[in-house]
């Protein structure tokens, strides 16, 4: 059934790209609500996986879309409250992960359901609070966990073989001390080399040494920057892009989730640092507050932030802004389109490439679209 369909889904919450109703009027959009099997309607992370399954983690449990229908997985717990799941991955065998308030669960296609990961006797995460999951190699799986209000973070290392977990955060000691309390983020780059964001700089893992080394870090408070939405430049392994902080906003709870002071692009090799602000020209980036970095499948580069996107372009080499009429711009997500939908939101695009972006109004709760074509 999947073959004769293509599927697109989105967090979309009155986001109305100028020009949109004009230019494709024969579009469907489905709304898919607990009318039609949500177990409730707040998404808190969407993936699509290698055979073209929707996934989406809700405060209920993990849902899955094939087009048609939905099935939930609530990993057989009665409460509804403790199948809350923060983050869904798909790791390169194209095993699906789940990041839950209650630990780490994994999907087994056999059974057609999620089982608890059992770690060796004596090992747990340092929280049961589940936010980031990567996975870098075959052997080890690495986790962001924190409590519930995830005002403190931690980073666990599991040895898939072994079971072993171990714990680097403010709270340990010797190599495994990291001094910053809150990890937004953490990549893979094409080296293998893990990278996490923080509140107190970047931190890059060596794994001959078991320890985090720190780049951009600072003692003195008044000029710790956070950083956050890391991204590898796809044409110069080593070139990371990130959201940028000050010193304010890394200890402000409210505003820990996206960055206030532009962009910072970071060369890991010569440890050059160049950072990009919106100053006012056309050319430079739309705004200085940003919630999101992602590239496309043409190496362009796109920054989410309130006032819609900005894509730096890489053969033309240069920013360009894209306005939307209403709702913040959370997140840049990735979907391949059916030549009939390309350039649907006036984006400069190639082939049959775009990127869709959910959005939210403070006012409202987030809803899952659907995009259908038959092909």
């Amino acid at each position: 059934m999947l073959k004769r369909f293509i599927r697109y889904a989105i967090l979309l919450c009155c986001l109305c790209p100028v020009g949109l109703k004009a230019q494709y009027p024969n579009l469907v959009f489905n709304k898919l609500t607990i009318q039609e099997g949500l177990p409730e309607e707040t998404i808190l992370s969407l993936l699509q996986d290698k055979q073209g399954y929707i996934w989406m983690g809700t405060q209920a449990g993990v849902v899955r879309y094939d087009g048609y229908k939905t099935r939930v997985y609530n990993f057989g717990f009665e409460v509804a409250t403790r199948a809350f799941t923060a983050i869904l991955y798909e790791d390169n065998s194209g095993r699906i992960w789940a990041g839950t308030n209650t630990g780490v669960f994994y999907y087994d296609r056999a059974i057609d359901d999620f089982k608890p990961y059992g770690a060796a006797k004596g090992n747990k995460f340092s929280m049961p609070f589940i936010y980031k999951i990567l996975k870098v190699d075959e052997q080890e799986l690495w986790v962001i966990s924190g409590d519930q209000t995830n005002t403190v973070n931690f980073i666990d290392r599991v040895n898939l073989s072994s079971g072993k977990i171990f714990h680097y955060s403010s709270y340990e000691k010797g190599s495994h001390y990291i001094n910053a309390t809150f990890f937004p983020d953490m990549i893979a780059a094409k080296n293998g080399k893990l990278w996490v964001g923080s509140n107190n700089g970047i931190y890059e893992y060596d794994p001959v040494k078991d320890k985090f080394t720190g780049h951009l870090t600072a003692d003195d408070p008044a000029k710790k920057r956070g950083y956050l939405s890391l991204l590898e430049d796809p044409l110069q392994p080593g070139l990371l892009w990130m959201c940028r902080q000050d010193d304010i906003a890394v200890n402000d709870a409210s505003s820990k989730y996206y960055g206030n002071e532009g962009v910072l692009q970071y060369n890991s090799k010569t440890g050059i640092a160049i950072q990009y602000t919106h100053t006012g020209n056309s050319s430079s980036i739309g705004n200085d507050t940003l919630f999101s970095i992602k590239k496309d499948r043409q190496n362009n580069i796109w920054f989410a932030s309130p006032v819609g996107l900005s894509v730096f372009d890489r053969y033309k080499r240069h920013l360009s802004i894209i306005i939307f009429k209403a709702g913040f711009i959370l997140t840049v997500m990735q979907w391949i389109f059916n030549p009939m939908i390309k350039e649907m939101f006036g984006m400069p695009v190639v082939r049959d490439y775009n990127i869709l972006m959910p959005a939210r109004k403070a006012s409202q709760s987030l809803v899952i679209v659907i995009i259908s074509h038959l092909v």
